[in-house]
């Protein structure tokens, strides 16, 4: 760790040990909530984050494989606990919410927050985020039009009250999912991890003799800070803005983005919004869009830095309220990732006047394909598959295939969605040549071809969040753009292209997922 300023008072060697000790911890969380949880969503895909914060509610350390949107946002979740409960915590509670404006942007994912108390004093908090299988609403998610038809919502609410669960919530979130068996394993799993978490916590003060984590915290945000206050000193003083078509849902969006830099500040704004929309669903709450605009900006100009929130004292993010980037409630926001990851691009283009040999070309996006349907004797399943685009190419190399940035999900096992659906995965292929041609190269994209096994379904529904389907990947330095992305139905008639996202299929039908591939960089040597 870096810093500008004088050291902090505590001995530099003991500090780092603490946080790495810290950092561990997050990550056996992280670890046992994945090996415990029942959907796919999380054991497979492992859509997921931990957090350790102190008493007050500040970062202290995650699980390196944590969803990173998921950890920027625990600090807000846990205060929010805070200031509604505050001194009526009591040791073995255990909070819960998913409140899309204090968690994680949806419905779906589902806040799991535990109190941690050592001799009869709230210490710390150990918090986990994750995706559950289900949370009830309307699984045509692009026909969603405001937040109730969404599914369940849960304020800030005791799921357990000195270690007994609270029954009356328990069954109030079951009969609301479809999938409850899986839903309560999955909020035990979290649960779990969080116990988990707490004890190892209170062990590490036992052996270090640790009144508490306030000061430690400080100390590491204070370092942090400095590092990413020094990483944009090294900028030149000034403004560059940039913006970037998305697909919308019957005309594209365009998107703008405005970054100033002004010494160690730098802010964020999105001039010009489309208004929030009543149709798509992909409204994005200001948590949501600020945890993503802070996480490109950190993966650009501090990447080594231990992330916390002293990494971003010097960002400020603004967008209009009543806009996709900063919706009111009650908007639909069930696919807002086809907004918020679009945050990613624009912050990358506008950096490129400051670091134009430092940021990438245009990104292909990630898709979740959600699928839900009956089995031939009746029974219904649901069941997610993430896929993986081609990142843009810069002056370091290559861009990656198949990369689910900006998340940190993982692919998901064919074999497993096999098992417990009737879905049968007849292709997943890179797509050769998908990657902008450069100097170097765009990341090449992913096809996945999904239909029904015969005999054992009966109908399927796949929902797709696909993105840059009408405007491709661009290249930088003369690289060339990356393949946009498509769907391909393939029924009796044929195959056809389509931009519909919802698409119904039945027995003999199957549909061709294709991800954009990423710009090329630099112009092909002749």
């Amino acid at each position: 760790m870096t810093s500008n300023g004088p050291p902090p008072a505590r001995d530099l060697a003991t500090l780092e040990a603490t946080w790495t000790r810290l950092a561990t911890i997050a990550n056996e969380c992280w670890v046992a909530t994945y090996r415990s949880a029942y959907s796919t969503i999380i054991s497979e895909a492992l859509d997921i984050g931990c957090e350790l914060l102190d008493a007050r509610g500040g970062s202290l350390a995650h699980g390196a494989r944590s969803i990173p949107v998921f950890n920027m946002i625990m600090p807000g979740t846990v205060r929010a606990v805070l200031a509604k409960y505050g001194e009526t915590i009591e040791d073995g509670d255990v909070f819960i919410t998913n409140d899309p404006w204090l968690c994680a942007g949806h419905l779906p994912d589902i806040a799991v927050v535990t109190p941690v108390f050592r001799e009869g004093r709230l210490v710390a908090f150990v918090a986990n985020v994750a995706n559950v299988s289900d949370i009830g609403g309307n699984l045509n998610r692009p026909a969603n039009q405001e937040l109730f038809d969404e599914g369940l919502q849960i304020p800030v609410l005791p799921l357990c009250r000195r270690g007994e669960r609270v029954e009356p919530l328990w069954e109030m979130i079951l009969a609301n999912v479809r999938t409850p068996e899986e839903v309560e394993g999955d909020l035990e799993a979290m649960m779990s991890g969080n116990a988990l978490g707490a004890r190892r916590i209170v062990e590490l003060m036992d052996e270090s003799g640790l009144a508490g984590f306030d000061a430690i915290s400080d100390e590491i945000c204070a370092f942090s800070e400095a590092a990413m206050r020094q990483a944009i000193e090294a900028l030149p003083d000034g403004t560059s803005g940039s913006q970037w078509t998305a697909d919308g849902l019957d005309t594209p969006l365009l998107l703008r983005c405005e970054v100033e830099v002004r010494g160690s500040d730098i802010s964020v704004t999105f001039p010009d919004a489309p208004r929030q929309v009543d149709r798509g669903a992909f409204n994005c709450t200001l948590n949501y869009t600020q945890a993503h605009t802070n996480y490109a900006l950190k993966c650009l100009l501090a990447p080594a830095v231990p992330t916390n929130a002293g990494c971003f004292r010097p960002i400020e993010v603004s967008a209009d309220e009543g806009t996709v980037f900063n919706c009111r409630r009650p908007a639909a926001v069930d696919m807002r990732t086809r907004i918020g990851w679009q945050v990613h691009p624009l912050v990358f283009s506008a950096l490129a006047k400051f670091l134009p040999e430092g940021v990438p070309a245009g990104c292909g996006q990630p898709s979740l394909i959600s699928m839900d349907g009956t089995w031939a004797d009746g029974r219904r399943f649901q069941e997610h598959l993430i896929l993986g685009a081609g990142m843009g190419a810069w002056a370091g190399g290559a861009g990656e295939s198949n990369s689910t940035y900006p998340s940190s999900a993982a692919a998901g096992s064919i074999e497993i969605l096999e098992l417990r659906s009737p879905v049968l995965v007849e292709r997943r292929a890179r797509i050769a040549g998908s990657g902008g041609a450069g100097r170097y190269p765009g990341g090449e994209g992913e096809e996945v071809a999904v239909s029904l096994r015969p005999d054992e379904g009966r109908t399927m529904r796949v929902v797709t969040a696909l993105e840059r389907m009408s405007t491709a990947p661009y290249g930088l330095a003369g690289g060339a753009e990356g393949a946009r992305s498509a769907l391909v139905r393939e029924g009796p008639g044929g195959l056809r292209s389509t931009k519909d996202r919802v698409i119904e299929l039945e027995v003999g039908e199957g549909v061709t997922v294709q991800t954009a591939g990423g710009g090329g960089y630099g112009e092909v040597a002749s």
